[in-house]
């Protein structure tokens, strides 16, 4: 299904939850993508939630990559629920490698919602692919996996 360019909220049909979580992604064993939405809600922030607990149960720890560079400044809301799941996922998840197209506003705002959540560990690149590269080589020099017990897409 194609998503439309537009925020999503409560009460959207059960294929448009499974599209919005199919952005949410295992790329290897190690490496989880998140492809944010072009307008994040927390609707979407809460399906991303559920989406991450279903690919990473049982594992331990992962790199996660997100594209960033298609998404407004999320409002106050958004980046209150977001330093929550940031802050909830400390364990899980060791680095992030965020793809912001070296757009000036929204490298200040990650750096901020990474401060305000205790986040440190967060490398930003101008490009989605250079993100992916860096993560993936990342996790298979620094994680441990045993990929016999992960749940694929």
């Amino acid at each position: 299904m194609q998503l439309e360019n537009k925020p999503y909220e409560y009460g959207e049909p059960p294929e448009v939850c499974r599209a919005i979580q199919s952005r949410m992604y295992l790329k290897s064993p190690k490496v989880i993508v998140w492809e944010e939405m072009p307008y994040p809600t927390c609707f979407q922030l809460d399906l991303f939630k559920a989406r991450l607990k279903d690919i990473t149960h049982p594992r331990k720890s992962y790199v996660m990559v997100v594209n960033l560079i298609n998404t407004p400044r999320p409002d106050s809301v958004y980046r209150s629920e977001l330093v929550n799941f940031l802050k909830a996922n400390r364990g899980l998840i060791k680095r992030y490698f965020l793809a912001t197209g070296n757009i000036g506003l929204i490298n200040i705002c990650v750096e901020l919602t990474a401060k305000i959540a205790g986040v440190h560990d967060i490398s930003t690149f101008t490009t989605f692919d250079q993100a992916i590269r860096k993560g993936e080589s990342y996790a298979s020099s620094r994680l441990i996996s045993d990929p016999s017990k992960l749940k694929q897409n």
